[in-house]
């Protein structure tokens, strides 16, 4: 980790997936709607990106309260957060003061939040920069191979 950290880049087979497309149902035509892709990363990248959540995990419980991280390790989940949003702001109604909220969508998170948005809070909160750099090389370089019965079908930047 810390060599990865002194250098700020990491080798790129760290970052390539392998996409397998697995068809759903044989009887129809082979459209891409009929696949369903599963992506597999190194152990390795798991591991490494695990403490790396963890990390950041540690740094941000010393800037964040828990209201403003919401779904967190060790908590009831998603309802339970929910009914939290939903007390907080029919109290704000009540009190007549100002709220704001946001909600982020983490199933579909690198599809919706410009990578460059999350550097930018990463720096906001003081997230040691070797940390922020690994992360935006590593955003940079994830890459899949597709694959579809035994065939390799293209290698794909994912962006």
């Amino acid at each position: 980790m810390e060599c990865l950290l002194e250098e700020g880049n990491h080798p790129e087979w760290l970052t390539n997936g392998q996409t397998v497309l697995l068809i759903k149902d044989p009887q129809q035509e082979p459209i891409p709607k009929n696949y369903r892709p599963i992506m597999c990363l190194l152990n390795i990248w798991k591991l490494l990106s695990g403490i790396v959540a963890v990390k950041l995990e540690e740094h941000m419980s010393h800037y964040m309260t828990s209201s403003q991280k919401k779904i967190e390790l060790n908590t009831r989940g998603a309802k339970h957060r929910l009914l939290v949003d939903r007390t907080l702001y029919q109290d704000s109604r009540r009190r007549h003061t100002d709220v704001s909220m946001a909600w982020i969508d983490y199933k579909k998170a690198y599809d919706s939040i410009p990578h460059s948005r999350i550097l930018v809070c990463l720096s906001m909160y003081n997230v040691y920069p070797a940390l922020v750099a690994l992360i935006n090389m590593s955003m940079t370089k994830l890459k899949t191979e597709l694959e579809a019965k035994g065939k390799n079908l293209a290698s794909v930047k994912i962006r």
